[in-house]
C-alpha cells in the first residue's frame, strides 16, 4: 500500500512539473525509432519512450497488416526496413546489450526575466534523445521554476537503484559564491549574493542524491558556466562554477574550466553539448577518452577561450554505447517475466467471470421473454443485454454464439404479427387432438405424464419445459394430460 501511494504521488508530481517519465522496463533505441516513425505515418504507439508495450505492438501489427508484410508483431528485418530504419553514426548495434539500469535527468532552462539564453532547452532535448539512444530511462525538464527543479531532483533520486547508473545534465545559468556552486531556475529573483542560497539550487543537493544510494556509477554534466547576469548587486564577481571534488564512483563534467565563461553558441545548440551529442555515442570508448575527444574539439572551435573540465573519482569503466564484447555489470532478473504472466492469468479469470456474467444474465433474459408482456418490453430486454455484454471474449466463441442468438431473437419480436397471438389464443386450453388438428400430424409422440417433448412438426413443439433452446413460446400454459402435466406451444425461429 505504502509503495503504490509513493509511486501515485511521484507521478502527480512529476505531471504537475511538466517532466517526461517513460514507463517500467528496457529502453531500446530501436524501438524508440520505430515509435517516432509509426506515429509519423498516423499509427499509435504510444509515446515514443524506447519501451515495447502493447500499444507499440499493435501499432506494428496493423503496419504489418497494411504494408502486406508477415503479421509477426515484432520488429522483423522487413518491417525495420519498411519503416527506414537503419543504424546511424549515433546509433550503433550493439552485439552485447547494456544490462545495468541507465536513469537520466535532463533539465534545460532558457526564459529568464534578466538575460534570457538562446540554447539550453535545444540542448536539452537533444542530449536527451542521446541519452535514450544510449540505454538511459530520462526525464526532462525545461524551464524549471526552484520548486520544480527540487521536485525533480527529488524524484530522479528515488529512481536510482543500487547498482544503476545516474547521469545528471543541466544546460542554463550557474553561478558560484563563497566557492560553492548554484544552478539558476527561471524566476528566480536574485538582487545580492544572500539571495542566491534562497532561490536557486545548490549543486551538492544533486550530489548527496546519487551519493546517497550504492550505484555503480554517477555523472553530472553542467553546461552552466554563462556569464553571470546577477552579478552587478554583488560585492564581488566570481565567474563561471567553482571547483567540486567528485564524490566516489562520480564524474564532475564542465562546459568550460572552472571560474571561466562558456559561450552559450550562435547555432542552434551550445559548443559544448553539440559536441557531446557528436562524440558520446562513439562505441567502446570510455567515458574518459569521450570527454578528452569533446574537449580538444571545443577547445579548437572557441580558440582556446573555451576549454572543458572534468574532476573524476570513477571506480571502474563506463561505456555510453558497446560494440565488441566488453564485460559490463550484469543482474539476473525474472520478475517482470512473473509479473506479465500474473497479470495475463488475472486477466483469463476476469474473461472467465465475464462469460459466466453473461450466461446469467442470458437466463435472466429468457425467463423474462416467457412472461406474458408486450413485444417492445422484450426487445428492450435483449437489447440492453447486447448492450452490457457487447465485449469479444478472446478466450471463447460461446459470447459470439449467444449475442447471435440475441440477435434472432430480436429479429423474431420485431417480425412478431397479431396473427400469432391470436393463434396462442385459441391453442391455450387445447385438447391434444385439437392441437393435432392445427399443428399436423407429429414426428414423435411421448405420452402424458413424462418430461419429455412432444414434437408436432418441424416448427412447433409442445413441451413441459420453462426454456427451449431454439424456440419461441406463443402459447399459455395447459394441462390436456389426464396427469395434470403443464404444457405449452413453442415456435422454432
Amino acid at each position: 500500500m505504502k509503495r503504490t501511494c509513493v509511486f501515485a504521488l511521484c507521478l502527480f508530481i512529476a505531471v504537475s512539473i511538466g517532466l517526461s517519465i517513460p514507463s517500467a522496463g528496457q529502453y531500446d533505441p530501436i524501438v524508440y525509432k520505430a515509435q517516432k516513425a509509426l506515429k509519423a505515418r498516423g499509427y499509435n504507439p504510444g509515446k515514443p519512450d524506447g519501451l515495447w508495450g502493447k500499444s507499440t505492438e499493435r501499432s506494428v501489427k496493423y503496419f504489418q497488416v497494411d504494408n502486406e508484410l508477415p503479421v509477426t508483431g515484432k520488429l522483423d528485418e522487413q518491417t525495420k526496413a519498411k519503416l527506414s530504419i537503419v543504424s546511424t553514426a549515433r546509433s550503433v548495434k550493439r552485439k552485447k546489450p547494456i544490462k545495468e539500469r541507465r536513469i537520466a535527468l535532463v533539465i534545460g532552462n532558457s526564459n529568464y526575466n534578466s538575460s534570457p539564453l538562446r540554447n539550453p532547452v535545444n540542448d536539452a532535448n537533444a542530449i536527451a534523445d542521446i541519452f535514450r539512444e544510449g540505454g538511459f530511462e530520462v526525464t526532462t525538464g525545461s524551464n524549471l521554476s526552484q520548486s520544480g527543479m527540487k521536485r525533480a531532483i527529488n524524484l530522479f533520486g528515488n529512481r536510482i537503484s543500487k547498482g544503476s547508473v545516474a547521469l545528471f545534465y543541466y544546460s542554463g545559468h550557474g553561478m558560484q559564491v563563497n566557492g560553492t556552486n548554484y544552478l539558476i531556475p527561471v524566476g528566480a529573483k536574485i538582487h545580492h549574493e544572500d539571495d542566491v542560497d534562497v532561490e536557486s539550487v545548490n549543486v551538492n543537493r544533486i550530489l548527496a542524491k546519487m551519493s546517497s544510494v550504492e550505484n555503480t556509477t554517477n555523472i553530472l554534466i553542467l553546461d552552466a558556466c554563462r556569464d553571470n547576469p546577477f552579478s552587478r548587486g554583488f560585492r564581488t564577481k566570481q565567474n563561471g562554477l567553482a571547483y567540486m571534488n567528485a564524490p566516489t564512483g562520480t564524474i564532475i563534467a564542465y562546459s568550460t574550466a572552472p571560474s571561466s565563461i562558456a559561450s552559450d553558441g550562435v547555432g542552434q545548440y551550445g559548443i559544448y553539448t553539440e559536441e557531446l551529442i557528436n562524440h558520446l555515442l562513439l562505441p567502446d570508448l570510455k567515458i574518459e577518452d569521450i570527454f578528452k575527444r569533446v574537449r580538444v574539439k571545443v577547445a579548437y572551435r572557441s580558440k582556446n577561450k573555451q576549454i572543458p573540465w572534468e574532476s573524476s573519482s570513477l571506480m571502474g569503466d563506463f561505456y555510453f554505447s558497446i560494440k565488441r564484447n566488453v564485460p559490463t555489470s550484469s543482474s539476473f532478473s525474472i520478475d517482470d517475466l512473473t509479473i506479465e504472466a500474473d497479470e495475463a492469468e488475472q486477466i483469463r479469470k476476469s474473461w472467465v467471470q465475464y462469460d459466466n456474467d453473461m450466461k446469467s444474465a442470458f437466463q435472466e433474459v429468457q425467463r423474462f421473454l416467457e412472461r406474458d408482456v408486450a413485444k417492445e418490453k422484450k426487445i428492450t430486454a435483449l437489447t440492453r443485454f447486447l448492450k452490457a455484454f457487447d465485449q469479444n471474449n478472446p478466450y471463447s466463441q460461446e459470447d459470439n454464439n449467444i449475442r447471435k442468438n440475441a440477435k434472432k431473437q430480436i429479429e423474431y419480436w420485431n417480425n412478431y404479427k397479431q396473427a400469432i397471438t391470436q393463434k396462442k389464443d385459441i391453442l391455450a386450453g387445447m385438447s391434444i387432438k385439437e392441437v393435432r388438428s392445427i399443428l399436423g400430424k407429429e414426428q414423435s409422440f411421448d405420452r402424458c405424464g413424462s418430461n419429455k417433448y412432444l414434437y408436432y412438426n418441424d416448427r412447433w413443439i409442445w413441451a413441459p419445459s420453462g426454456i427451449v433452446k431454439g424456440y419461441i413460446p406463443i402459447s399459455s400454459w395447459t394441462s390436456p394430460c389426464a396427469s395434470g402435466t403443464y404444457a405449452r406451444i413453442y415456435k422454432k425461429f
